[in-house]
């Protein structure tokens, strides 16, 4: 059994997971493998506990057979409190990654396999402050969304944060449009740009209308094409790609193009990691610069400052060496 893509088996409880993993009353496809190869470059696409399904499925005896919450309680980074004072626990990450690459894992690091690749750079880039944007920062203000604790929001919130969302990629479109006619103008031949919402898609698609578009609503015969237009076509400036749809199967792009503009990003960071590899992989020549465009104290800036923070727990839970 093979399993690409092997990051997105770890919700235990969605049918995917259960197709591969199975039930306690149907067995999944690993029960009738002889052997499974599964294939990620973001095994932990947000946090430690997420990789627990693959574990499982690859070696349980790696983790002492533990079941989810044991896992999760032991190996994620939270806030406990003691005596009346939180405090945050370690996660036992440099545990983690021994076990990991001690029974499951064989890693490599893209510098150590494609040494002349160039560096890659992030970048928060601060649109204005338009009457549209500061509406919106005002029922964000509302909703009082704790970055830390996006997992313990209530259900009833859920649907008011989607809301809010798609009207700030909404109301920060025209300032994306602004921004890439900016770049354009100073001489950037080509730009990949990274979209949340269908509507902002659709925005900035009626904007530039001569852009090669990948969203989720399209079939993948067009996608190629897509791709081949803004790779051959010296007129197509710009690749639009929706972030679920463009973030995984496309090579290729990074032939022609070192600059992504992400107009909404995701709130996971491995999706943004993927999303910047499209770029950002063999046969790139020039140093890549990622640039996230950010209404100032929107919870957009807040929570992909957050996501800096947990590339660092991915960071030392995969591949930091610890001196200990």
């Amino acid at each position: 059994l093979i399993l690409d893509e092997a990051h997105k088996v770890k919700d235990v409880g969605a049918k995917q997971t259960q197709a591969v993993l199975g039930t306690a009353k149907v067995p999944g496809l690993a029960a009738r493998a002889d052997r499974i190869v599964a294939l990620t470059g973001t095994p932990l696409p947000n946090r430690p506990n997420e990789c627990f399904a693959l574990v499982r499925i690859l070696n349980h005896d790696a983790i002492d057979r533990m079941s989810p919450k044991q896992f999760k309680e032991y190996y994620d980074i939270s806030m406990k409190a003691k005596n009346g004072h939180e405090f945050q626990t370690t996660g036992h990450l440099h545990e983690l990654q021994a076990r990991l690459r001690a029974h499951v894992m064989v890693r490599r690091a893209k510098s150590a396999v494609l040494q002349d690749l160039p560096d890659k750079r992030y970048e928060l880039a601060y649109v204005e402050s338009t009457t549209a944007i500061r509406k919106v920062l005002e029922a964000e203000r509302l909703l009082d969304i704790d970055p830390d604790d996006l997992e313990n929001i209530p259900f009833e919130l859920e649907g008011h944060i989607a809301r809010v969302r798609k009207e700030m990629g909404i109301a920060k479109a025209p300032l994306v449009v602004e921004h890439l006619n900016n770049l354009f103008d100073g001489g950037t031949e080509k730009v990949v740009c990274f979209v949340y919402h269908t509507e902002v898609v659709r925005l900035l698609e009626e904007a530039f209308p001569g852009a090669a578009v990948v969203s989720g609503k399209t079939p993948m015969a067009a996608r190629e094409a897509a791709k081949t237009r803004f790779q051959t076509d010296r007129r197509c400036k710009l690749f639009l790609g929706q972030l679920t749809a463009a973030g995984t199967g496309i090579d290729g792009l990074q032939n022609v193009c070192s600059h992504a503009v992400f107009a909404e990003a995701s709130w996971t960071p491995g999706e943004n990691e993927q999303c910047g590899d499209r770029i950002h992989r063999y046969g790139q020549a020039r140093g890549v610069l990622l640039q996230f465009l950010v209404a100032a104290g929107s919870l957009d800036e807040r929570i992909l400052t957050k996501c800096i923070e947990k590339l660092r727990t991915t960071n030392k839970a995969l591949d930091a060496r610890f001196a200990d």
